[in-house]
């Protein structure tokens, strides 16, 4: 008998337009794993998405 893998999906709602990582059809993110900056963040206007990569060419 053959068993098939689930393919997890991300809970991560991605706004980024412009990122390769961006599923715009489900608003998702779709790398494995997410870094999020910076270090001295203190609200979260000053964060990031350190696993961003443009997808412009």
């Amino acid at each position: 008998m053959e068993t098939k893998k689930k393919e997890k999906k991300s809970s991560v709602v991605c706004d980024a337009k412009n990122c390769v990582y961006n599923c715009p059809d489900e608003r998702r993110c779709s790398a494995e794993k997410i870094r999020v900056g910076t270090e001295h963040a203190t609200n979260s206007a000053e964060t990031i998405c350190a696993t961003f990569v443009s997808g412009r060419q």
